[in-house]
């Protein structure tokens, strides 16, 4: 009778050393769940934070683009003023050079001379000596 109790012993051991070693397990992997539970919710954290940087640059970018386009078209209006601008003052100039060929009292206007305290006002801030000649 006494190996019976022997064998019951061993076996009531061998079943508990085995819950035992199960438990353990268990506990191992729960620890291990946990841990990649925090270290998946780190990387989730890290990642929204991307994501939003990424959202406020993606903003940014369209705010420049936008501001660009505008910067363009201002540019392009001041481009087109200019030449008319340029256009009007060749025709002009062309036509005072035309009105200095043909007719006599223009040429006589313009070739009298523009009084020094005049022209030193005309030449103010472009460098040019007084009493350099006509109109």
């Amino acid at each position: 009778m006494t190996y019976i109790w022997g064998i019951v012993v061993i076996a009531f051991l061998a079943v508990g050393g085995t819950a035992l070693w199960y438990r353990g397990e268990a506990i191992g992997a729960t620890a291990l769940a946990e841990s990649e539970k925090a270290q998946k919710q780190k990387v989730e954290a890290a990642l929204a934070i991307a994501v939003d940087a990424n959202e406020a640059q993606q903003r940014a970018i369209k705010q420049m683009k936008e501001q660009n386009e505008r910067e363009q078209q201002i540019l392009a209006d001041i481009a087109h003023k200019l030449a008319v601008n340029n256009q009007l003052a060749v025709a002009a100039a062309k036509e005072r050079a035309d009105l200095e060929v043909n007719d006599e009292t223009v040429r006589e206007y313009f070739s009298t001379p523009i009084p020094a305290a005049y022209e030193r006002l005309l030449n103010r801030g472009r460098g040019s000596p007084a009493g350099s000649g006509g109109h």
